[in-house]
């Protein structure tokens, strides 16, 4: 009896609580995408990171976009990078505040695009990810966004 009402505690928290599926789903990251986290985190290295929201498991075809929201808080410095797998030659980044204005970009030819801006209002930012080679039907990506520590720069 106790192990059914505890399965069924478990469902009702999984079906309400966003985080715990995404635990869930980060175990089902393909190779590349293990890879590409490991990379991700990786890069962290000598920044002093004061929280993180990592976005893996992600494809898109050649030409694709996708928009990821992720909150700010006025005078804040936040740092973002995007990675992608072997068969991916350039990926895009451009960051964006509520008002469309944009606030960094990294569109340079390149597989790992980095931004490093400072938000001069609180609310929500959108970051632009552009696929803009891939030698397969769709690329696997990841993107980190970091909230920075300080005045921003590295350790």
């Amino acid at each position: 009896m106790r192990f059914f009402v505890i399965c069924g505690i478990a469902a009702a928290i999984a079906t309400v609580t966003p985080s715990f599926v995404a635990s869930a789903q980060a175990v089902l990251l393909s190779p590349e995408g293990a890879e590409i986290e490991r990379r991700l985190r990786e890069s962290e290295q000598g920044y002093d990171i004061a929280g993180r929201r990592l976005v893996i498991g992600q494809t898109l075809a050649e030409d694709g976009k996708a928009h990821h929201t992720f909150p700010v808080q006025r005078g804040k410095t936040y740092f973002s990078l995007a990675l992608c797998d072997d068969a991916c030659g350039d990926i895009d980044l451009i960051v964006k505040d509520a008002a469309g204005n944009v606030l960094d970009n990294d569109e340079a030819k390149g597989a790992d695009p980095v931004l490093l801006f400072r938000a001069d209002v609180a609310g929500a930012v959108e970051v632009v990810v552009s696929m803009k080679a891939c030698d397969e039907d769709a690329c696997e990506y990841g993107l980190g966004f970091h909230t920075l520590r300080g005045n921003g720069g590295r350790n």
